[in-house]
């Protein structure tokens, strides 16, 4: 038995009836937490360039995506070959340079690629807005970066006009902090206001092209 069907095992084994209790409560709701922890302890360890850290990090994460997948197999949702095979699919597709016959001349025309097949997957889907597949539960700003990039970062950057330096974005996002740390605001709950309106001014039929529709400077 190879190292994952012993994982495999061992997981279900939990989840039966002679397993563990508090692993059979368990439910997509209760483990969600632990994702957003274990993810966050990961990067951590990646930050502080300690492999031996890492690898237990993402032994930690990799247990997740498998326990959850396992719980959906005890309610017949789905099971951990069909995550496997989505992730596999998806990953042919969207490296049509390596497993087809897609020519590409630089970096850019490889993260082109991937996000025009993102999309059109995106538009293939249930999604009814060009946003959906934004999660809401995001931090804003990483949310606000997403919502960016689904656009047009490059179209953007022409609406804009005036680019900043890397040191002077660093000082106004301190520089924000502090000034809502200041009026006793909570900057996260700004920004996703903000989000909230700017993408409630968008019309969901316009494409990202049209970034006038956003109504950044209102």
């Amino acid at each position: 038995m190879n190292k994952f069907n012993y994982l495999l095992e061992i997981t279900s084994k939990l989840l039966g009836p002679d397993g563990c209790e508090w692993d059979r409560k368990q439910t997509f709701e209760s483990i969600k937490k632990y994702f957003i922890e274990e993810v966050y302890e990961l990067v951590d360890a990646i930050e502080s360039n300690d492999d031996l850290n890492i690898l237990e990090e993402a032994g930690d994460v990799f247990f997740l995506v498998v326990f959850l997948s396992k719980i959906a197999e005890t309610k017949n949702k789905f099971k951990i070959d069909e995550v496997i095979q989505n992730i596999t699919d998806k990953i042919i597709r969207r490296h049509p340079h390596v497993f087809s016959d897609v020519k590409v001349n630089s970096l850019e025309d490889i993260v082109d690629n991937w996000n025009k097949i993102k999309k059109t997957e995106k538009n293939k889907s249930n999604r009814k807005s060009l946003f959906d597949s934004v999660p809401k539960s995001m931090p804003s700003l990483l949310k606000a970066q997403t919502i960016i990039k689904i656009l047009d970062s490059k179209k953007l950057l022409e609406y804009k006009k005036k680019l900043k330096t890397q040191k002077e974005i660093e000082d106004t996002l301190l520089d924000l902090v502090i000034q809502a740390e200041l009026k006793d605001l909570d900057i996260e709950m700004l920004l996703k206001n903000k989000l909230k309106m700017l993408l409630g001014n968008f019309d969901k039929k316009i494409t990202g092209d049209d970034l006038k529709a956003l109504k950044i400077d209102s």
